[in-house]
């Protein structure tokens, strides 16, 4: 399994745009996610990286959806990553996978919906939605110091808890569908943490929206 790095490189020919596949570990593909009002019901994307990656102090962070048993049942969950690309020259050519985990709620409860940045102390940052049978959809953020150890996320707190679980697109089909996640993101702020959005379950009806600074 892998991931491609790109580079726009500005040599002596003028740009030029480079690639090296990295590494990383393979994955199961995402299913969706669970509500108390139906199951496999509400959209987790699967594995996509929905944010732009992180480049800082020479490595790149990201995060995407895979997919866990547990209980004998596939839910989703959140897979974040470090690379270290290696250069020659000033170009690209390769890297390597320094550290990575995955976000898994305990039980039946799913993660999905990343979103992720670092502060300008180094300080990782990973956004996340959950839910499952027992679980309305809320808000969660997941964080660690360069100085922890690695492969892990030693901090983990709920932003909003989901008040409600959405009806669904398709409430009355056999095949009930919610999208979401269409707005959770992550930015910068050079003073003082990170800024984080994303959406929870309001009511069956409607979402409701978190915009929050958070720090270490």
């Amino acid at each position: 399994t892998e991931v491609f790095a790109f580079l726009i490189h500005s040599g002596a020919g003028g740009l030029s745009l480079q690639s090296a596949a990295i590494a990383v570990h393979p994955y199961t593909f995402s299913p969706s996610a669970s509500t108390k009002a139906c199951n496999y019901c509400l959209e987790a994307v699967g594995p996509m990286i929905t944010n732009s990656p992180v480049f800082w102090n020479g490595s790149l962070y990201f995060a995407y959806g895979v997919g866990v048993t547990e209980r004998k049942t596939l839910k989703p969950a959140v897979r974040w990553s470090q690379l270290t690309p290696s250069f020659s020259g000033g170009a690209l050519s390769g890297g390597g996978l320094t550290q990575s985990d995955t976000i898994n709620p305990p039980g039946t409860i799913g993660a999905f919906f990343p979103a992720w940045m670092t502060d300008a102390m180094g300080n990782f940052f990973v956004l996340f939605d959950a839910s499952g049978p027992s679980l309305n959809p809320g808000i969660y953020v997941a964080a660690r110091r360069p100085s922890d150890p690695a492969n892990t996320m030693t901090t983990v707190r709920r932003l909003v808890r989901g008040r409600a679980a959405p009806e669904g697109d398709f409430p009355s089909a056999s095949y009930r569908y919610t999208a979401y996640g269409d707005f959770s993101g992550a930015s910068f702020d050079p003073q003082t943490g990170v800024w984080l959005a994303s959406q929870y379950g309001k009511t069956v009806a409607k979402y409701g929206t978190l915009v929050a600074n958070v720090r270490l």
